[in-house]
């Protein structure tokens, strides 16, 4: 179970830290963000696929590309 979580737990808590930044309200940023929103979305969602493949190497389950 340990090694699960090791494995898993990261995604799972980046997935939730996304979820609960996407309920926040629009204005409650306190302004725009001096970086532009796709970056952001792209730089979010890097982190979440680097720990859903750190998972998948942890236990095994990765897949190749080619």
């Amino acid at each position: 179970m340990t090694r699960f979580l090791m494995a898993w737990g990261p995604a799972a808590s980046w997935a939730a830290v996304l979820f609960l930044l996407s309920e926040l309200p629009p204005d409650i940023g306190g302004g725009s963000l001096p970086i532009n929103d796709k970056v952001l979305h792209l730089g979010l969602y890097l982190v979440l696929g680097g720990a859903l493949a750190w998972g998948g190497w942890r236990t095994g389950r990765s897949k190749t590309w080619l």
